[in-house]
Protein backbone atom coordinates (compact mmCIF):
# COMPACT_ATOMS: atom_id res chain seq x y z
CA UNK A 1 0.00 0.00 0.00
CA UNK A 2 2.87 2.21 1.09
CA UNK A 3 4.46 1.86 -2.54
CA UNK A 4 1.30 2.84 -3.91
CA UNK A 5 0.89 5.12 -2.54
CA UNK A 6 4.17 7.12 -2.64
CA UNK A 7 4.05 6.14 -6.21
CA UNK A 8 1.24 8.02 -6.89
CA UNK A 9 2.48 11.24 -4.96
CA UNK A 10 5.66 11.09 -7.56
CA UNK A 11 3.27 10.55 -10.96
CA UNK A 12 1.24 13.56 -9.50
CA UNK A 13 4.93 15.70 -8.60
CA UNK A 14 6.05 15.00 -11.97
CA UNK A 15 2.76 16.11 -13.96
CA UNK A 16 2.83 19.18 -11.78
CA UNK A 17 6.86 20.21 -12.75
CA UNK A 18 5.85 19.26 -16.46
CA UNK A 19 2.93 21.76 -16.19
CA UNK A 20 5.27 24.28 -14.58
CA UNK A 21 7.89 23.35 -17.70
CA UNK A 22 5.44 24.06 -20.08
CA UNK A 23 4.07 27.13 -18.47
CA UNK A 24 7.40 29.07 -18.28
CA UNK A 25 8.22 27.48 -22.37
CA UNK A 26 4.53 29.63 -22.98
CA UNK A 27 5.12 32.63 -20.68
CA UNK A 28 8.55 33.20 -22.90
CA UNK A 29 7.37 32.91 -26.03
CA UNK A 30 4.20 34.98 -25.70
CA UNK A 31 7.08 37.62 -24.17
CA UNK A 32 8.90 37.11 -27.40
CA UNK A 33 6.08 37.10 -29.82
CA UNK A 34 3.69 39.97 -28.33
CA UNK A 35 6.61 42.33 -26.13
CA UNK A 36 4.28 45.48 -26.72
CA UNK A 37 1.62 43.83 -24.58
CA UNK A 38 4.64 42.88 -21.53
CA UNK A 39 4.40 46.72 -20.24
CA UNK A 40 1.32 45.94 -17.88
CA UNK A 41 1.49 42.50 -17.07
CA UNK A 42 5.62 42.30 -15.98
CA UNK A 43 5.13 42.27 -11.88
CA UNK A 44 2.37 39.25 -12.52
CA UNK A 45 4.72 37.31 -15.36
CA UNK A 46 7.69 37.55 -13.42
CA UNK A 47 6.39 36.28 -10.17
CA UNK A 48 4.61 33.28 -12.31
CA UNK A 49 7.98 32.72 -13.54
CA UNK A 50 9.77 32.61 -10.05
CA UNK A 51 6.96 30.41 -9.26
CA UNK A 52 6.52 27.73 -11.53
CA UNK A 53 10.74 27.52 -11.73
CA UNK A 54 10.87 27.00 -8.05
CA UNK A 55 8.67 23.66 -8.53
CA UNK A 56 10.27 22.68 -12.05
CA UNK A 57 13.66 23.10 -9.49
CA UNK A 58 12.10 21.75 -6.31
CA UNK A 59 11.07 18.83 -8.31
CA UNK A 60 14.07 18.03 -9.83
CA UNK A 61 16.08 18.36 -6.40
CA UNK A 62 13.99 16.21 -4.23
CA UNK A 63 13.59 13.49 -6.92
CA UNK A 64 17.74 13.82 -7.17
CA UNK A 65 17.78 13.29 -3.52
CA UNK A 66 15.31 10.44 -3.31
CA UNK A 67 17.10 8.75 -6.11
CA UNK A 68 20.09 9.10 -4.03
CA UNK A 69 18.74 7.92 -0.60
CA UNK A 70 17.21 4.89 -2.48
CA UNK A 71 20.38 3.85 -3.64
CA UNK A 72 21.99 4.22 -0.34
CA UNK A 73 18.89 2.23 1.29
CA UNK A 74 19.47 -0.75 -1.20
CA UNK A 75 22.01 -3.38 0.06
CA UNK A 76 24.72 -3.92 -2.19
CA UNK A 77 24.32 -0.78 -3.85
CA UNK A 78 27.82 0.73 -5.61
CA UNK A 79 29.32 3.67 -3.99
Amino acid sequence: MNKDVNRQRWKTRRLMAWISLFSLIGITLGSFLAPENMDKSTSVLNTLIFAFGGIVTGYLGFATLDDKWHKKAEPGAGS
